[in-house]
């Protein structure tokens, strides 16, 4: 969480600038994203994102905020970067782990469960099964 003067500090604009982006044209957008704390704004890093992203396509803010663009975007790519990367990596642990449960689930299911034992029939059993019903029609 930052506060309007620490984002207005690395954009290179003025407070009273960043301010009144924030309560005009993006307020309904930022809103949800800030918090009042003892009478001071705090922004989140979505809602950070969103009004650096508003400067950075007002072309005509001034030469000290050009000087700054760069840094600042690369800046908050990075962190995003960062912060994706940590996402992946806790969800590719819930993976492996949901992987290995389900491995020992059907490791204990095929204990409690053993498949059931066939039984060939032998070549005088199975030819014999076959001519019955011949023999039967036969003594008839």
């Amino acid at each position: 969480m930052k506060t309007i003067r620490q984002i207005a500090e690395e954009i290179g604009a003025s407070k009273q600038a960043v301010y009144k982006r924030y309560k005009g044209k993006l307020y309904n957008a930022v809103l949800p994203h800030a918090r009042v704390v003892a009478g001071t704004i705090y922004i989140l890093e979505q809602g950070e994102a969103i009004i650096k992203r508003e400067f950075l396509d007002d072309g005509a803010y001034g030469s000290a905020y050009k000087e700054y663009a760069p840094d600042v975007l690369l800046l908050m790519l990075q962190r995003e970067l960062g912060i994706k990367n940590q996402q992946i990596a806790k969800l590719t642990a819930v993976a492996k782990m949901q992987s290995e449960n389900v491995d020992k689930l059907l490791k204990l299911q095929s204990k409690s469960h053993p498949k059931p034992k066939t039984y060939k029939a032998s070549k005088k059993t199975t030819q014999s099964a076959k001519s019955a019903p011949i023999k039967r029609l036969i003594n008839k």
